[in-house]
């Protein structure tokens, strides 16, 4: 239910000619109000620009899919994302009392940054420790396209934006580095033992072949076209710290089995990445297959993700997997010429798209 009437606000606001960097903050306002109608989404865009002059200080992040090489990735192996551009954006602005965070699409509300139980206030304190401010107080406000613990990097793109945000009202002169950096320490507060992937593709916005050992690898990919991909997203979350430590639990039972997957996973983003890159979409589809195979092997996948990998294959998708960490969350499709037909079949049989990916 709320996946369509964000769906039909997004509908909506595109009609009251929402500009981009307000788009989100009105699509989550107008589903707030309940009243998703034109005229809501015009009052709320004159609000919103009335209250703005010049006092919020605002930034954006990516989300990211994961293509190839979920899980090897934190043993040092390759993997291959692409991001979600713009899915996060925060505003900051100061405030005389405590610091506040407020996500309107999550249902969390001037919630008291030391109060917050959802793990965003965490990450806000980690923040204003990292950047020297933790005795100033701010109103935070996120605006999410991505659903919470879906595989999407949402945990990553928060961090960003936020520090970005803080950039901005006070001219910290942060560059992605930096950003990067303080991103991946609030990682490693939500998740324990990240690879860092999520954070590095918020950060940067780009396809990137990834991979993290003595120092972070990052080969950033040209892509010949968008890529054609569908997003689909289970009943069910994922979260992130519990399969990774599930797998580290299952490797260390039988290292010799798991790293050989691993390997093999590593083969695949190597060879997924050149694909990626030329727009092999026949053979980039069979390297995505054969990894959610190996996912599978792994336990992290579901039956409820496995049904939705047979319905985007069976609609014409190239390749289908799980994406992210797995344990539920999300699938992703690659669909050449077949992106209308996938989507609709998987909201057919009752699950969320996101649509294609903005590379």
């Amino acid at each position: 239910q709320q996946g369509h009437m964000k769906l039909h606000a997004r509908s909506v606001a595109s009609s009251a000619d929402v500009p981009d960097e307000l788009f989100d903050a009105v699509v989550d306002e107008l589903v707030t109000s309940g009243e998703i109608k034109v005229w809501k989404a015009a009052e709320i865009l004159e609000e919103k620009r009335g209250r703005s002059g010049g006092q919020t200080a605002a930034g954006a992040a990516a989300g990211k899919v994961i293509l190839l090489g979920e899980h090897a990735v934190v043993y040092g192996k390759h993997a291959v994302a692409l991001p979600i551009a713009d899915a996060v954006s925060a505003e900051v602005r100061s405030a005389e009392q405590a610091s506040t965070v407020s996500v309107p699409a999550w249902n969390i509300r001037d919630q008291a940054v030391a109060d917050d139980a959802s793990g965003v206030g965490a990450a806000v304190t980690l923040i204003l420790q990292e950047l020297g401010i933790a005795d100033s107080h701010f109103a935070i406000r996120l605006h999410s396209s991505l659903p919470r613990a879906m595989g999407l990097g949402s945990s990553a793109a928060f961090a960003v934006a936020i520090v970005r945000a803080f950039d901005a009202e006070l001219g910290l002169g942060l560059d992605n580095a930096k950003i990067n950096a303080v991103a991946f320490a609030c990682e490693k507060l939500a998740h324990g033992t990240p690879s860092g992937i999520d954070n590095t593709v918020a950060t940067y916005g780009e396809a990137m072949l990834f991979r993290r050992a003595e120092s972070l690898e990052l080969e950033k990919l040209k892509l010949v076209e968008p890529v054609p991909l569908v997003i689909a997203c289970s009943s069910q979350s994922g979260l992130t710290a519990e399969q990774v430590a599930g797998v580290r639990r299952r490797r260390a039972q039988s290292r010799a089995q798991y790293d050989a997957v691993f390997e093999q996973m590593d083969a695949l983003s190597l060879t997924g990445a050149a694909a990626l890159a030329r727009g092999d979409y026949a053979e980039l589809g069979m390297l995505m297959n054969v990894c959610h195979g190996l996912l599978n092997a792994i336990e992290v996948s579901t039956p409820e993700l496995e049904a939705m990998v047979s319905i985007a294959r069976s609609a014409g998708a190239a390749g289908a997997k799980v994406t992210g960490s797995g344990g539920g969350g999300s699938i992703v499709a690659l669909s050449p010429g077949a992106v209308d037909d996938v989507r609709d079949a998987l909201e057919e049989a009752g699950f969320l798209t996101l649509g294609h990916s903005k590379t």
